[in-house]
């Protein structure tokens, strides 16, 4: 069976130069990934600023089965200082530059290289941090003080503000490597909506509730979590109330009773609270499994079919609350329906599954 493999936009190789990383594990990571062809950054242990580091990459990336496009720095030794000899690089089939990882600051020189670059017929690939060079950091969720150093999403978006009005005044082709801000999506959709020669990658960072160590904070993670689904039923002997106290104290929570007078309200269920919930209706139990999941107040949501044997006017009210309720607390939902209405007011993103 042959498929469609993919290019990734953005990789590394780390050599030329001595690295820790084997030629043949990325041919197998590549593959495995379903990626045949590659771009390589010019970050390596040996930096690729001249045709001499690029000959030497090149000799390695023949003895790899997949194909590997080669980049080279925006600027010598990628210290934001001088320029290369782009027109070389264009000569010997490389045609797109970045610092990765670091960022083109000084706004002369930026002005400099996007002018000459547009006339070379090459295209710009930028990292955009704007001090990098002095005090990194990273744009990212809360990192509860563990692996990173958290800095102003500025720092992102107003280099992407200045390389975008120097692609307007030059018509560079450019690339905005791993954007982790809205506010720098919002700038490119407007650039692309513009006609400005310009793309983009995002960064993982999007969808992580944090930057924990999954295998070594699982539990701890869990508890920003929780979900919803119509074919998993809560304790029948319990009582409505007793059932979200239980689910409460799982997830220690504070301030229970609290808490559980909002969703109870929130939901409309007033008029069961001390009620069984074996003999609920199945609309009743919808809406007191949508309290359980909520108990704990997650930033991350699962629900599989919330608003199942609701009737309209109450599915719509839950679609509602679910609306209102995201926006007020900024958190990610990950639906499972089949119920097209109900994507669409609630989803901005769709996977449709077949034969699943």
């Amino acid at each position: 069976m042959k498929l469609n493999s993919f290019l990734d936009m953005h990789t590394h190789t780390r050599y030329p130069g001595k690295s820790f990383v084997k030629e043949l594990d990325i041919e197998k990571a590549a593959k495995n990934g379903g990626y045949s062809e590659i771009l390589a950054m010019p970050n390596s242990v040996k930096i690729i600023d001249s045709i001499e580091a690029l000959m030497e990459a090149r000799e390695v990336d023949k003895k790899l089965d997949i194909k590997i496009h080669r980049t080279g720095s925006l600027t010598k030794g990628l210290q934001g200082k001088e320029p290369i000899d782009y027109r070389e690089f264009i000569a010997q089939g490389v045609f797109a530059f970045t610092d990765d990882g670091l960022s083109l600051v000084d706004d002369n020189l930026a002005e400099l290289i996007f002018k000459t670059i547009k006339n070379e017929d090459g295209a710009v690939f930028q990292h955009c941090e704007k001090n990098c060079h002095t005090s990194p950091g990273d744009i990212a969720p809360p990192n509860d003080g563990e692996l990173l150093t958290p800095i102003h999403s500025s720092e992102e978006t107003e280099i992407l503000q200045r390389d975008l009005h120097l692609v307007a005044k030059y018509g560079t082709r450019y690339h905005a490597q791993h954007l982790s801000t809205k506010e720098s999506v919002n700038l490119i959709r407007d650039a692309k909506f513009n006609n400005l020669p310009v793309t983009a990658e995002v960064t993982p960072h999007h969808i992580l509730v944090n930057n924990k160590n999954i295998e070594d904070h699982r539990i701890s993670l869990l508890h920003k979590m929780n979900f919803i689904s119509p074919y998993i039923e809560l304790p029948k002997k319990l009582t409505v109330k007793q059932n979200l106290i239980v689910y409460g104290k799982l997830y220690g929570v504070k301030k229970l009773n609290q808490r559980i007078e909002y969703l109870i309200d929130k939901l409309r269920l007033n008029n069961y609270l001390n009620s069984l919930t074996g003999e609920l209706s199945s609309s009743q139990k919808n809406r007191v499994s949508l309290a359980k999941s909520l108990i704990n107040n997650p930033t991350v949501l699962l629900l599989d079919e919330p608003t199942a044997s609701l009737d309209p006017e109450t599915g719509d009210y839950v679609r509602t609350f679910l609306e209102n309720y995201k926006k007020e607390k900024k958190i990610s939902i990950l639906l499972a329906s089949h119920n097209m209405n109900e994507v669409k007011r609630l989803c901005s993103s769709v996977l449709m599954m077949k034969n699943g």
